[in-house]
């Protein structure tokens, strides 16, 4: 199946879920989310990227060697390519990105972000923190959403919740 464009919550129809039901699961559960849509995961060590899509193997490649919250990250980075409908590519390699890469790789980013802390979500848990709070608490949220701590500090500053940091 090949995906044009789809939303977090068109992905969660086609999957037969409830998006609040991903959402409301935290940390997500990426990998089963990938499985879900008929794409595997596969671990490889000694990678020389981050991560890979190939559409017409339904794979996506994450390197082992990385930490596991970057992993999780990276397949929801790849799902976001593979719902958006951007097919395979090197893309991922930095020095390998086109400009007509950079659109697709922020909508993948972006995908990525919203899948594993949700909007919603991250802004609930900082209702009524100070700035200052916030900032000290950067790493235990991180946790809580089981992405690293500059994922989690880059979301933030996205959101308008915190100045760059």
């Amino acid at each position: 199946m090949t995906y044009k464009n789809l939303s977090l919550q068109e992905l969660a129809n086609y999957v037969g879920k409830d998006l609040m039901e991903f959402e409301y699961s935290h940390p997500i559960e990426i990998e089963a989310l990938a499985n879900m849509v008929g794409l595997r995961v596969l671990q490889i060590s000694h990678f020389n990227k981050s991560g890979e899509l190939s559409v017409e193997d339904y794979i996506i490649k994450t390197n082992a060697d990385e930490h596991p919250f970057r992993q999780r990250y990276t397949v929801a980075h790849e799902l976001g390519h593979f719902a958006k409908g951007h097919g395979s590519s090197d893309r991922d390699e930095i020095y390998n990105y086109t400009e007509d890469d950079k659109p697709k790789e922020k909508q993948a980013n972006d995908f990525a972000a919203e899948l594993l802390m949700p909007e919603y979500k991250v802004k609930e848990m900082c209702i009524g923190k100070t700035k200052k709070i916030i900032q000290e608490e950067i790493e235990d949220i991180a946790l809580f959403f089981a992405v690293s701590k500059p994922a989690m500090s880059y979301r933030l500053v996205n959101l308008g919740i915190l100045d760059n940091i």
